[in-house]
């Protein structure tokens, strides 16, 4: 009977957890924070909240495009599996931008 994972199969996941585990830590400490400065409307804080959004932003493309090169090495079904999966997990931090982008056009 063979198993359901080859080792280098955990290990490219593995990797895709190293890989995305700062980016997850970056914008749950960005949500931590985000209140803190977005009291007031004022010019800094409208400063600020573009700044959040870019951050935001640029970690989840950095993410995407780093799990990206990891799917190739996954098996062709386990590869689409991990990609769908990946597309909803984007969809979250996508939803949490628009987020920021409306509160962003209210200030």
């Amino acid at each position: 009977m063979s198993e359901p994972f080859n080792r280098e199969t955990l290990e490219t996941i593995r990797d895709i957890i190293r890989e995305t585990m700062p980016g997850n830590v970056a914008i749950a400490l960005l949500i931590k924070i985000s209140p803190d400065y977005m009291v007031h409307k004022n010019i800094p804080s409208f400063i600020m909240l573009f700044i959040f959004i870019a951050t935001i932003i640029s970690i989840e493309l950095w993410m995407f495009l780093s799990v990206i090169n990891y799917l190739s090495k996954l098996r062709l079904r386990r590869a689409t599996v991990s990609f769908v999966i990946f597309i909803f997990w984007l969809s979250l931090f996508i939803a949490l931008t628009v987020r920021y982008i409306n509160m962003f056009s209210a200030v």
